[in-house]
């Protein structure tokens, strides 16, 4: 599991940094403290993420006190950043971690982590926050369940890696025009609790299955339907449990909503669906980051 508790605080750093978008380029400030304790965050530069082993860091010109850039200084606090949460928000989860049991729970772990340091300057209550949802989440069979009972990732850990792909999707959407104005973390954000309403839905079970060569009879793992513990469909059910622990916008909720587009919706539903994908962004996002996801003997469609 991810290790909250060993990030470097923010306020160590003398620079920080902060994703362009969905690039691999970095805004470069420098973090000062004013006479009443506030820190000052101011743009001098950026860098890209070679600069961890290249030092590839472009200076802005108009930065008033250009002479008092440490070079040195920033290539160690972007050394240190790129083991913090926030640096991870915007790059794809690795195929190997997707492909590996029992290694997607931490992954998932930093990534709300990165949503909720970008989502909220108190970093404590960031933190927190975060911990919070993670603790909870624990307690329920998210990071083992399956994503169904016999369609696409219908395994162990098939809800987690099924999420993880979404995040991946739409990262991948982002590049877009149509997406350039999404918040990426709260596109994030919304990726990584979109289906927990699927928490708690599947119990497991033996079933008997013949052979086809042998005629012999075996029983293998498999998994059923049961009653959900909040009868709210699908998208609401999500969108209600993440409101529990974090603080969503409109475009969000909506996303989180209408993440299955038109399917299994009622025909007096279509018309907001269509009101909440012309006018915000995210929820068409999702929705194709959703769809792109599902697999079928473990090839994406």
């Amino acid at each position: 599991m991810f290790d909250l508790s060993k990030i470097k605080p923010k306020s160590s750093f003398k620079y920080w940094f902060a994703r362009q978008h969905i690039t691999d380029l970095f805004d470069i400030f420098v973090c000062e403290t004013d006479d009443a304790g506030e820190t000052k965050y101011t743009r001098i530069g950026r860098c890209g993420t070679l600069l961890k082993n290249k030092y590839c860091i472009t200076p802005d010109k108009n930065f008033k006190d250009y002479e008092s850039i440490n070079f040195d200084a920033i290539k160690s606090d972007f050394n240190d950043f790129f083991n913090r949460p926030e640096y991870i928000i915007g790059i794809p989860v690795p195929k190997e971690i997707l492909e590996t049991t029992g290694i997607n729970a931490a992954t998932y772990e930093k990534l709300i982590a990165g949503c909720m340091l970008l989502h909220e300057n108190d970093e404590e209550k960031a933190l927190n926050n975060a911990k919070v949802y993670l603790d909870w989440l624990k307690e329920t069979d998210f990071f083992v369940a399956p994503w169904s009972t016999r369609f696409h990732d219908a395994e162990p850990e098939g809800l987690l890696k099924h999420t993880l792909r979404v995040v991946n999707h739409a990262i991948a959407l982002m590049h877009l025009k149509k997406f350039s104005g999404v918040v990426l973390h709260e596109a994030i954000l919304a990726a990584l609790v979109h289906d927990l309403s699927k928490i708690g839905i599947y119990k497991s079970y033996l079933k008997n299955v013949k052979d086809d060569e042998t005629g012999l009879w075996s029983k293998v793992p498999a998994y059923q339907y049961k009653t959900s513990d909040w009868p709210l469909t699908h998208g609401v059910t999500s969108m209600y449990l993440a409101g529990k622990f974090f603080k969503l916008s409109l475009e969000q909720n909506l996303a989180i909503r209408y993440h299955m587009g038109a399917f299994h919706m009622s025909q007096n539903d279509l018309s907001e669906l269509s009101e909440a994908n012309t006018r915000f962004p995210m929820v068409h996002l999702l929705q194709w980051s959703d769809s792109f996801s599902i697999t079928i003997y473990g090839e994406e469609v």
